[in-house]
């Protein structure tokens, strides 16, 4: 049964303060699959394996139609709690889905999702794994967790999936829109500077400010993208452009952190 949620003000509150409440698995969803995926317990929910407890909506600074909802489920079958964070209404889209249609539910208060072409779908859905590696930072730096070892993360998932993520959206989208675009340039520059902090915090892991920057500077650019960037690219691109995009777009290996012994978060 659901319960009358803690009022948070940030989305990093809300992670952080459930997290002490015993959500603690980060959970995705596999729509094909109809079930939710936790990769740190391998293991997988069916609609009918977990409850939702609690449900939080952050809005958009500058649009209060772009929002994140995240949601605190728990599994009495497999004795656990975490949390799904359905990042722009990237799950909403998914209207067939039995596992979608029970989250929509017990969301009485659900806004018509964004709308996003079909072939901006996955991009978003990638968007999910940014918002949650930009926590897990700042959730290691409030733990005082030694910063090397954040940092060491912060390379493995940047080898292992933001610098692909990066190349298709640099290769797919950016480079369809003309280079004096004003939109197209600012994405650049985001990029940009994000691989310079990569480095620099490669080269002196130890620098806790450059975690909060890269932290930072990686939720403003999803934020970015998703407020301003996919919305342009509807707008500029022809019909055929985006539906060319399902073709060339790469799936990933969305089990990495199964790969990665140090989940320092969930201390």
């Amino acid at each position: 049964m659901e319960t009358i949620p803690i009022a948070y003000d940030t989305l990093t509150d809300a992670i952080s303060g459930l997290a002490k409440r015993g959500y603690t698995h980060d959970f995705s969803l596999d729509v094909e699959k109809e079930c939710l995926v936790c990769k740190s317990m391998v293991v997988s929910l069916s609609p009918d394996d977990f409850q939702i407890d609690e449900i939080y909506r952050f809005e958009g600074q500058t649009d209060p139609d772009d929002e994140v909802i995240l949601y605190a489920i728990s599994s009495e079958k497999y004795q656990t709690k975490g949390i799904i964070v359905n990042a722009y209404g990237i799950y909403n889209d998914e209207a067939n889905s039995k596992i979608v249609e029970k989250l929509q539910k017990s969301d009485n208060n659900k806004k018509a999702p964004i709308k996003r072409h079909e072939a901006l779908k996955q991009f978003s859905r990638d968007h999910h794994f940014g918002l949650l590696l930009a926590w897990k930072i700042r959730q290691g730096l409030q733990l005082a967790i030694e910063p090397g070892r954040i940092s060491n993360y912060v390379q493995f998932f940047f080898q292992n999936d933001l610098h692909a993520h990066f190349s298709e959206e640099e290769n797919l989208l950016f480079s369809k829109l003309p280079e004096g675009d004003v939109v197209r340039r600012k994405a650049e520059a985001d990029h940009k500077r994000i691989y310079t902090l990569v480095e620099l915090l490669q080269s002196t892991p130890s620098d806790k400010n450059l975690l909060n920057e890269f932290a930072d500077l990686l939720e403003a650019h999803i934020r970015f993208e998703e407020r301003v960037l996919f919305n342009h690219l509807q707008n500029q691109l022809s019909e055929s452009q985006l539906t060319d995009l399902l073709s060339t777009h790469n799936e990933k290996n969305r089990d990495i952190d199964t790969s990665w012994n140090d989940h320092f978060w969930e201390k």
